[in-house]
């Protein structure tokens, strides 16, 4: 039986157990003094490759927000959770006056597209340019900014996705409680088919496609390709054939319309 709970200032730190990125947010004032701000509250804003967008909620007095304001330019830094400590020291409230950079194991690299450099111990960073501010609240400044760079470990691209997300070490924010910060590992993350009926498709031998059917299956958008091509074979092998044609593809199409 559920209860209903209240949603408070601060919500999604409270009582929900609302999944949040760990990032350190990197900055710099228009001296190029750099500044380091921890943030969960990071999302996409607009996913075409066109204009790749992100959304950061920031506080109005925060100093990642007034740097930005001046300079249009951060980094996303997402770091290992051997760095928890030191996202917590740069998370905490201190006068502009104090060197963040110094209360931490941080060190800083220069990026490719922005002035605003990156830290050296992420795993990966995302140099973004400010498109717009909104203000939802008079507390409160929504960064929206597009990504014109990344970069991650080179060994970690090498890997396949769940190596990647084991090796990364990475960590989920789920809010605080009598006076603790918790978090939650990657770890070894769960694996699930997205079509369970063509994964045990794929260890069959594949069937042979004629050139004209090859080319038709390049017009459908790389992201689909593969698991189209598993249908097709999987609804032609219960045909009882072996070669896939321009007129099997066409009429295909015409059955899914």
């Amino acid at each position: 039986m559920k209860r209903p709970i209240e949603l408070r200032t601060n919500w999604y730190e409270d009582v929900l157990p609302y999944p949040m990125p760990v990032c350190v947010i990197t900055s710099q004032d228009h001296d190029g003094r750099p500044n380091l701000g921890a943030y969960s509250l990071v999302f996409p804003w607009s996913s075409p490759r066109s204009k790749p967008q992100i959304v950061v909620q920031c506080r109005h007095t925060s100093g990642t927000l007034k740097n930005i304001q001046k300079t249009g330019e951060f980094v996303l830094n997402y770091v290992p959770q051997a760095f928890l400590k030191d996202v917590l020291a740069v998370g905490r409230n201190h006068p502009d006056e104090v060197d963040k950079l110094a209360l931490t194991r941080f060190t800083l690299a220069p990026s490719e597209k922005v002035e605003v450099p990156r830290l050296q111990e992420a795993i990966f960073c995302v140099e973004c340019i400010l498109d717009q501010i909104i203000y939802p609240t008079p507390h409160q400044g929504n960064l929206i900014a597009t990504m014109v760079h990344a970069v991650m470990e080179e060994d970690l691209l090498e890997m396949d996705k769940r190596e990647r997300l084991s090796q990364a070490d990475l960590a989920i924010f789920f809010g605080y409680e009598s006076g603790h910060y918790f978090f939650c590992p990657t770890g070894e993350p769960l694996s699930l088919p997205i079509r369970p009926d063509l994964e045990a498709e794929k260890d069959k031998a594949p069937l042979s496609w004629e050139a004209e059917a090859e080319a038709l299956l390049r017009e459908v958008p790389s992201l689909f390709r593969k698991n189209v091509r598993r249908a097709i074979e999987k609804q032609l092998r219960q045909e009882g054939k072996e070669h896939v044609t321009a007129e099997d593809m066409r009429r295909l199409r015409r059955q899914m319309e």
